[in-house]
């Protein structure tokens, strides 16, 4: 009843303002190939296709890898903080909060975590080196899309793209003139966020520097028992975090450019532990950085050369649950080239690279007890490093524009695991206008991360367990298949659907491995009062005065009815990564598409998802909080006459296996019983006054977040019902 009720509401409601494009038929591939293609700079980053190219509504772009573009006016109708929030609603696309420090940790079809490479402008910008990323810590500020490629990417982006790519793009400084874009937000639970960005070319050079500050309170868990709080500590906990992130290109001649970034983000929580007794405090601050230089040298009509130089960095110093500060760093060098040829009726796309990663863990561990307590933690230092080259070739050729096909593969070497090479195809068919076909296939290699391997033990829930690395793991391997299509009858209406099969070995996650010692306590052990306790005690325990040997601290106050000091060991469950487990997902997703009018925009999303998990000594079948079934919707409803705009969003998910840990392992997994359906609701009322004060685009909007107050998302707890209202608006002569 209940998901009858949810589909009905989804169907009801309906989301998305998409402005789309006015058709663009007749281009041949070739000339579309070759006018449109962009180059993302890192190495072997190509995506095929612009806005330009789209007909209609199209839900996928016209390319043989499965790409999903976000443009910024379906962003700006979207009640939406940070890319997170953006993607959340597209089918096959699960976000949620981890207790290693992830806001928005990203699964695509089922797969880990790790097998999503978050990306800014096609580099790196949060979360460890070679692990799962966080999608909430990039804003909105300056976005200009947001594309989404699915299914095995190994071969074109790294092993750490085995279940695919988010690829945040914002936007280039002008060709001229100068702009400024403003933004302030504010609402409940202490929410504040304010940011601009100024864009401009000073002669030759253009530049571009957006700066954000941002914070909010956190949240208690809801009284549910299936439910666990990811968040580390309670409503009285504040997060706050600045950002700046600056682009520029300046042309060294007429075949040559150098452009660059930089980032810097710091995020501070100040953790509040609420418990019937006191008011324990503690805080954790990650700092990111990267930098990057890169040239652009076009020799001749048709051939590209790229080089690229990227150094990215966090540091996290943490006094949650245990004392320590971790600094990881990558050192990433690559050449890039691409050149387009013609061998009769065919077109082909040649690209090929080299690129040279060196990673390097840097740990040091403050004893949170005396130096004296025993404890098996603290005063720990590792210095780990390891190298992993890789060299990529990919061939697209196109038939026309009816037939395109991808060849790729990549070797990946590492200095600590066994060389692989990384094949992938992908296929697009377009027998009428009308329809595309897609299939594509890819293996992977994932090696784990110096922290699977190194990390000493590292508190979670505030130190209710703890998880450490393991020198001997071995890699992951993973295959991917999928196949589908796209069909757009008419140039308001589009329909996809793909299905998809992930196969993985030697899946890495966490077992027990002991009662780790954390140090000692001293405590008073009450007296028995009466006989009757001293005999309880005698029988239980089999305590016995003569002899020493059965003596307990508690039983030895009972029988002598007087209370006694003694000291306690304090102890924690350690669980250890470990090689244990083969994962298959599989499923269908499905993406609809309505241009009802110029004033009504629906988007309907709907995903198919099964997981087993074999040959496991966990009890267990299926991955916890993965459900089988997610809608996701949006609509957006625009006033013929004030251009208001008025979206809803809502996500609905069937119940999981809910697991006690925040961190989707399976370790911590109740595969007894599954939790009831979930679901959050959210609007959006945004009113445009364009013009007004020689600003342009200003934006007005009030978003009611979570409007039923639901406080669970599969099996972790979300924040309540909130308020926010906000201005945006932007002047300047480049338009």
């Amino acid at each position: 009843m209940d998901r009858t009720l949810a589909l009905t509401a989804v169907f009801a409601i309906a989301p998305l303002a998409i402005h789309a494009e006015e058709p663009n038929p007749g281009r041949e591939r070739a000339d579309v190939v070759a006018a449109s293609r962009e180059v993302f700079r890192d190495a072997d980053m190509v995506v095929v296709g612009s806005p330009e190219t789209r007909r209609g509504v199209e839900v996928l772009e016209d390319t043989p890898i499965e790409t999903q573009w976000v443009t910024k006016d379906e962003i700006d109708a979207l009640p939406a903080r940070n890319a997170a929030d953006v993607v959340q609603y597209l089918a096959g696309i699960r976000t949620t909060q981890r207790i290693q420090g992830q806001d928005a940790a990203v699964s695509i079809e089922g797969m880990p975590v790790e097998y999503t490479e978050i990306l800014v402008d096609g580099q790196r910008f949060s979360g460890e080196v070679g692990g799962a990323g966080d999608l909430a810590d990039f804003s909105l500020e300056n976005v200009e899309r947001i594309e989404v490629l699915r299914g095995t990417q190994g071969a074109r982006y790294g092993t750490t793209a085995a279940g695919g790519v988010i690829n945040v793009v914002t936007k280039s400084p002008p060709s001229e003139g100068w702009r400024v874009a403003l933004q302030s937000e504010g609402g409940t639970d202490d929410m504040a966020l304010g940011g601009g960005t100024v864009a401009g070319r000073v002669g030759p050079l253009g530049l571009s520097l957006s700066g954000l500050y941002q914070q909010i309170d956190g949240f208690g868990a809801p009284h549910d028992g299936d439910v666990v709080l990811a968040q580390p500590g309670g409503q009285d906990s504040r997060n706050h975090a600045n950002f700046l992130y600056g682009k520029w290109d300046a042309p060294l001649g007429e075949n040559l450019t150098a452009r660059g970034n930089g980032l810097w983000r710091v995020e501070h929580d100040d953790v509040v532990f609420d418990n019937d007794v006191t008011r324990e405090s503690s805080n954790l601050t990650n700092t990111n950085w990267r930098t990057n230089a890169g040239l652009d040298w076009q020799p001749r009509e048709g051939t590209n050369v790229a080089s690229d130089l990227t150094w990215y960095a966090v540091d996290t110093d943490s006094q949650v649950g245990r004392s320590f500060n971790l600094f990881e760093d990558e050192l990433d060098g690559n050449l890039y080239a691409e050149h387009e040829i013609e061998t009769g009726p065919l077109f082909h796309t040649l690209r090929g690279g080299a690129e040279l990663q060196w990673q390097r863990l840097d740990q040091h561990e403050r004893d949170p007890f005396e130096s004296d307590s025993g404890a098996e933690i603290g005063q720990a230092h590792l210095d780990e490093t390891f190298f992993a080259p890789s060299i990529f070739l990919q061939s697209e050729s196109s038939l026309g524009d009816w037939l395109t096909v991808v060849l790729a593969v990549r070797g990946q070497f590492h200095s600590q695991f066994d060389p692989k090479a990384l094949p992938q195809v992908a296929v697009l068919l377009r027998p009428f206008e009308s329809l595309s076909l897609r299939a594509s296939w890819g293996l992977n290699y994932r090696t784990p991360s110096l922290r699977d391997l190194y990390q000493p033990p590292s508190a979670q829930l505030g130190g209710a367990y703890f998880l450490a690395g393991n020198e001997n793991l071995k890699a992951e391997s993973s295959s991917s298949i999928r196949a589908g299509f796209e069909w757009s009858p008419r140039d308001w209406v589009s329909v996809a659907s793909t299905g998809f099969y992930n196969d993985i070995d030697d899946y890495i996650r966490s077992q027990f491995d002991r009662e780790l010692v954390l140090g000692r306590e001293t405590r008073l052990v009450p007296a028995a009062d009466t006989p009757q306790e001293q005999a309880i005690c005698r029988t239980q325990f089999q305590f016995f005065p003569d002899d020493p040997t059965s003596w307990t601290p508690e039983c030895e106050a009972f029988f002598y009815g007087r209370p006694i000091e003694r000291t306690f060991l304090v102890k924690a469950p350690l669980y250890v990564k470990q090689n244990l487990d083969s994962v298959r997902t599989w499923g269908v997703e499905s993406q609809l598409r309505l241009r009802i009018s110029s004033y009504a925009q629906v988007s309907l999303a709907y995903t198919w998802l099964k997981t087993k998990v074999v040959q496991s000594n966990v009890d267990i079948d299926e991955l916890p909080n993965e459900p089988e079934h997610t809608v996701g919707a949006r609509t957006t409803l625009i006033s013929p006459w004030w251009d208001t705009q008025i979206t809803t969003a809502l996500r609905w998910s069937s119940g999981v296996i809910p697991e006690g840990s925040g961190t989707g392992l399976l370790s911590f997994a109740d595969p007894s019983r599954k939790t009831d359906p979930s679901y959050q609701l959210d609007f959006r009322l945004a009113q445009p006054f364009d013009g007004a004060l020689s600003f342009h685009g200003i934006r007005l909007h009030f978003d009611a977040l979570n409007v039923t107050d639901e406080r669970r998302q599969d099996s972790y707890a979300i924040r309540g019902r909130s308020f926010v209202a906000g201005i945006s608006g932007e002047f300047g002569s480049a338009r």
